[in-house]
Formats: C-alpha cells, structure tokens, sequence
C-alpha cells in the first residue's frame, strides 16, 4: 500500500467515512511497527481533535494515546498562548462537519497533485508612508535606520527619545500575503495581519491620549500600561467604533468586507463606544460590532485561541465555514478562489493548520476528506 493511500484511510478513518473493507486495511496496515509509528507521526503533525476514543478499535486507540502522551508537553513549550485553548487540543489537521450528509461516503475523484504549485505563504513585508507621503518599502532583509525609527526587516520600532512640538502620523500598510509586528514610541507592541493598515503618532505627547486608529484589517495590541505614562489613556480608533484601553491585551478584526467588527479581550480591561452604545469588556469576552446598525454584542468565544492564534502563526477555526476558511487563506497566501460548486462554500470544518505550510499542503488535507477537490491556475484556487 502507498503512503498515499495510507494517509487516505487515516484520514476517513478519523472523519467516520471509512468502510468496513477499508478499516480491515488499515488495522492490517498497523501490525508493522513500521506503519504504527508512521501513523504517530502522521497524526502528531496533522490532527487536531481525536474523537471519542471509545469508539476507536482497542489497537489503534493503544497507539492514538501513546501519540497523546508524546504530543501533549511538545504543543505546550513550543506555543505559550495555547493556555488559551481547550484542553483537548494537541493535534494540527482537520475534522469536518456538512450539511446535509448524506452517509454514502461517495468519493470525489482523486486530483492530480502535480498540478498543484507550490504557492508560498505569506511573510514579513509592509509599506511605511512617513508623514510628507513618501514611501518605504520593508521586508526580510531589508534594514532601516533614520529619524529614531528602526527596522530589522521583520518589525519596525519607534523610540521614545527626542522632543516633538508637533505630532507627526505614519502608517504602515501589511499587503496581501504580509504580516509585520510594530512597537510603539510608548513600548506599545502591535502585531499587524495581512491586508491591514494602521496610522499612529511618530511619538506620542506627554499629557495627552495615546491614539491610533486601525483603519482596517487584523491587529493585535500588547499595550504599554497607564500608569508608566503618566496616566495617559491609549485608544484605538476602526471603523465605527473607538476602544479606551488602560494597559491590556486584546485583538480587533476589522476587515472592510466584512459586517462586523470583532474586539476580542485576552487581558486587562477595555471600552468599546459607537455612537449608540458604549460597552465595557471583561477577560475572555469579545465584542462583535454589526456595522451596519452599530449595534454591539458581548459574548465569550468558546476557544479564545481561534480569535488569536494567527498572531502565534496558526489558523485556528471551529464549524468554520469552507467561504470563511478560504477567505482567509486568500489573504495570507495572496491568492483568488472561485467556488465551481457553490454548497460547498457551506462545509464546515475544524482544526489548526500552520501558517507556514505552502497552500497546496494544505489544500490537500482538506481533500483528503472527499468532500471537496481543488485546482489551482496561477494564483486562483478553484473549488469543486
């Protein structure tokens, strides 16, 4: 049997597809030890929720919680925020919910992998915009050094020194396929998604509020604290809504074509106003805006990870939509998609894939489950 089929069985043996025919393949597979410890392998670097065990065969439930055993203490060293998700996770890949199934188990037609191309993900690359228009280009390898302002390619740092008797904005765009983290002349951290823009002071003035305003995009905010700077308030401006920030943690989704704004609270404490409404949040909880009525809703995530695991270099979803999955993987890996078969834009799915794969491995996980086949043309995933 080839690796390839091997993978396959794997993965309809997880999503409750496989038949009575295939199972017997793969317990058979699992006698070599050989194929027991690819099947560990496999599981640790793509699977994220084992089901129930008590359903699994008693074989491969022994193997799956030896993988467990070893998966468990690597997750939590190499990934501290993963204190914010459920405990159960340990594993990448994918786990898939429809509507509507059917229970034949039909299969897709198998692509061609060769015809996939190795699109890239996305990397550290921004346009800075300084205050009299002109333009910086910033990315790996590129150093810059002027004015108080650093870059070392990967981040640009703003420095506290010097006196400034008129406030000065530069913005810094993230493009498709881009992300680049930011510190603040107040020690402020930001770290910026793709397809985001963001304008903030040169330095902040003593005695005065702190504000930047997200024009749109995905930003996360590590906020210098309040009381170093004298008392001075940091707020956030995006669209339709202003946050009051004492010295907190917290992430805003505010992307253009999107309906709403999500404000997302990991620590601290923060105001979200509109006009309409003004709301306080708690640890935990998330503001969702409804643009178009402003109107503000507070509820708690059932897993803050998925609200902040791209910042850790992960996509992390739950009963995701396959549109919204591929809504974000267009943004990171800079490409168009095109649903040939309009219902499967309605596929949910769940996991956490790395945002460092190429998109073809990706793709080709999702797949796996025979629900859905990909092509891609250039820089367009087509879905059928």
């Amino acid at each position: 049997m080839s690796l390839n089929e091997f993978e396959t069985l794997i993965v309809k043996y997880f999503n409750h597809t496989i038949s009575e025919d295939e199972l017997k393949k793969l317990r058979e597979e699992l006698t070599s030890p050989a194929q027991q410890e690819y099947f560990r392998r496999w599981v640790i670097l793509h699977y994220l929720v084992i089901p129930d065990q008590q359903n699994h065969d008693f074989e491969i439930a022994s193997i799956l919680q030896k993988t467990i055993k070893k998966k468990s203490f690597i997750r939590a060293r190499t990934t501290p925020l993963l204190k914010y998700a459920a405990i159960f996770i340990f594993f990448f890949g994918i786990t898939y919910y429809h509507f509507n199934f059917n229970g034949t188990g039909q299969e897709l037609p198998s692509s061609s992998f060769s015809d996939y191309s190795k699109i890239l993900p996305g990397e550290e690359k921004a346009i800075l915009t300084i205050e009299n228009g002109s333009s910086i280009a910033l990315g790996k390898g590129i150093y810059y050094n002027e004015n108080n302002v650093t870059s070392d390619g990967e981040s640009i740092e703003y420095q506290s020194e010097g006196i400034v008797e008129d406030i000065m904005y530069n913005t810094l765009t993230i493009p498709r396929g881009g992300q680049f983290s930011l510190i603040l002349s107040d020690g402020t951290k930001v770290w910026l998604n793709s397809e985001t823009q963001i304008k903030y002071p040169v330095k902040f003035q003593s005695g005065q509020v702190r504000r930047v305003e997200l024009l749109y995009g995905e930003a996360y905010f590590e906020v210098a604290s309040s009381a170093l700077h004298q008392g001075d308030r940091f707020q956030v401006y995006s669209e339709k809504q202003q946050i009051e920030v004492l010295g907190t943690v917290f992430n805003v989704r505010a992307y253009t074509n999107e309906d709403k704004i999500l404000t997302t609270l990991v620590e601290g404490s923060i105001n979200i106003q509109t006009s309409k409404v003004n709301k306080k949040l708690e640890p935990k909880e998330q503001a969702v805006l409804i643009k178009e009525r402003e109107e503000i809703s507070i509820q708690t995530p059932q897993d803050l990870f998925n609200e902040i695991a791209w910042q850790q270099g992960y996509f992390s979803f739950k009963a995701q939509t396959l549109e919204q999955l591929m809504q974000n993987l267009s943004r990171w890996y800079n490409v168009d998609y095109i649903f040939k078969n309009p219902e499967k834009g309605k596929l949910l799915f769940t996991g956490v894939l790395e945002r460092e794969s190429t998109i073809d491995d990706l793709l080709i996980y999702i797949e796996k489950t025979n629900e859905v086949q990909f092509k891609i043309e250039e820089r367009t995933v087509k879905i059928y």
